[in-house]
């Protein structure tokens, strides 16, 4: 799991951060993205899920505002829940509400969807969705060139083959 905890603090609008989730999870294909077993040919492959179908969850946290060691328990426990990865989108997100002008936002992305750098690009699309509804205005991030798909295709095909067998050759002699 690739865990980020943002506490937020002032005036949140919560229709606008769900938005924004939502639309990065449309926007990239691979967050959408499970994995199913056909045991009868011994394979595992990929299934993109329809845009539109994730949520952001909201959680009641105003027992936590002035306990801050059950927060980070609470916040444990959500990151530590396990992905079904035949049925769960590789993105999970809750907003922890403390009260009106304070929320934890606890985001997990699984690891075979995402690494360390993949956070900082969602945290920049994530705020110009954000500001994008928030202003009522279009949102200015260019269309994705490649999703995580193409580039596995791409992988599979250089790597198998007449490539592959020249560089297994080439590592013998």
């Amino acid at each position: 799991h690739i865990p980020a905890v943002i506490r937020l603090k002032g005036n949140l609008n919560k229709d606008a951060l769900a938005f924004a989730f939502q639309q990065i999870v449309n926007r990239h294909e691979v967050l959408r993205t499970i994995y199913l077993n056909d045991e009868k040919k011994d394979l595992t492959y990929q299934r993109i899920n329809d845009k539109d179908k994730w949520q952001l969850g909201f959680l009641d946290g105003s027992v936590y505002k002035n306990d801050a060691s059950g927060l980070q328990k609470y916040i444990q426990q959500l990151i530590n829940v396990p992905f079904d990865l035949s049925k769960d989108c590789m993105l999970r997100a809750d907003l922890i509400s403390l009260d009106e002008n304070e929320n934890v936002l606890v985001f997990t992305m699984h690891h075979i969807a995402s690494d360390g750098w993949s956070i900082s690009l969602l945290v920049n699309e994530m705020v110009e969705f954000y500001s994008s509804y928030a202003e009522s205005r279009d949102v200015k991030l260019p269309e994705l060139q490649i999703q995580y798909s193409d580039y596995a295709v791409w992988q599979r095909k250089h790597l198998s083959g007449e490539f592959l067998e020249k560089k297994l050759t080439y590592w013998k002699d």
